[in-house]
């Protein structure tokens, strides 16, 4: 059986005397080791990261791992009614905020809850005030977002850890969602404005990007959301077992194509604020977004150091489509 990146394994079978203590352990496949021959997959497995050792991986033979089923959705027959409550961090707290990471379908709809907890303190430091334009599902999805951005960046490479098992083992909605908070989001600031604004929000379609937003509380959302969770897993090795998986979500080029917005935005010759706070950040997690060899490492150094020229950022900015953007920017980026 042939394994992918992101997927989740159990391990079996080990018989030497190391070997055998990660019998039963879950681990994260993040690649197939080149020319290994029986073929062994690269893991990351759970509970063996540390601050000394934040790269840790073992080298597992294939015919030693499993696959583990996936996490449903949360479910309209469970009876605790509190999906994605977390009065106390625990060590299932990002399973539990996952929980909020979820959307309505045509197929499924989330069982109610209330916003409680470690999620809603993460949605009120946000500004509450400024989401009037959200639906309910929408605050959800930004408190969890909001709270596991947090937990990761106050709680370093273990807690990345975790959080990248929670995020990968359950229903891929979790990894759409992230992508929707990019490229789809909402109006966020006063009621006021937003009332003049309305109809240019109200007309995009569910697959197209919302308009550039460049407010105050737009920038503190992303900073504190989605561009800090995937900045900070982007710190680590097993980072890449989640940006892979994200490469298989249906909005994947939608997430690009608004990352690469904030980008050219930084580098027109009059900034934008969004751009001006958000630009570096997102010059770090393209890359990562875009997966290993699609830009010359001469190019990711350059994007990782500057914001790209007037000339780049206006060819950036050209009307065209997600999927016509990704294909294009090993191009667009290229170093002269």
């Amino acid at each position: 059986m042939s394994f992918e990146p992101g997927q989740i394994v159990s391990i079996y079978g080990l018989r030497s005397s190391e070997g055998s203590t990660l019998n039963t352990r879950r681990g994260i496949v993040l690649r197939l080791v080149p020319d290994s021959e029986p073929a062994r997959i690269e893991l990351l497995v759970e509970g063996t990261t540390t601050v000394d050792t934040p790269n840790k991986t073992f080298s597992i033979k294939e015919s030693n791992i499993r696959l583990v089923p996936r996490r449903p959705l949360p479910s309209q027959d469970d009876v605790h009614n509190q999906r994605g409550v977390l009065m106390v961090p625990d060590e299932e707290m990002f399973r539990t905020l996952t929980e909020l990471l979820v959307r309505y379908t045509p197929n499924y709809s989330p069982p109610e809850t209330m916003l409680m907890g470690y999620a809603n303190m993460a949605f009120q430091r946000l500004g509450k005030y400024n989401y009037m334009a959200f639906t309910c599902a929408e605050m959800e999805q930004v408190a969890g977002i909001a709270a596991i951005a947090n937990a990761c960046e106050q709680g370093g490479v273990c807690a990345c850890e975790a959080a990248v098992f929670a995020l990968l083992e359950g229903d891929p909605m979790c990894l759409d969602v992230i992508c929707i908070l990019l490229f789809r989001t909402p109006f966020i600031g006063p009621e006021e404005e937003f009332e003049k604004q309305e109809d240019e929000f109200d007309s995009v379609e569910e697959d197209e990007l919302t308009p550039d937003q460049d407010s105050e509380p737009y920038c503190l959302f992303m900073k504190a959301g989605p561009i800090l969770l995937l900045s900070t897993m982007a710190k680590y090795n097993f980072g890449s077992a989640l940006f892979s998986s994200i490469r298989h979500s249906q909005f994947y080029a939608q997430a690009v194509q608004r990352i690469v917005r904030i980008i050219a935005r930084e580098g027109q010759s009059n900034p934008t604020r969004d751009g001006r706070r958000l630009g570096e950040l997102c010059r770090r997690i393209l890359p990562h977004f875009l997966g290993s060899d699609i830009l010359p490492v001469n190019a990711i150094k350059i994007l990782k150091a500057h914001p790209v020229s007037a000339s780049v950022s206006s060819a950036l900015l050209k009307p065209m489509t997600p999927e016509q953007l990704v294909s294009s920017l090993p191009q667009l980026l290229a170093v002269p």
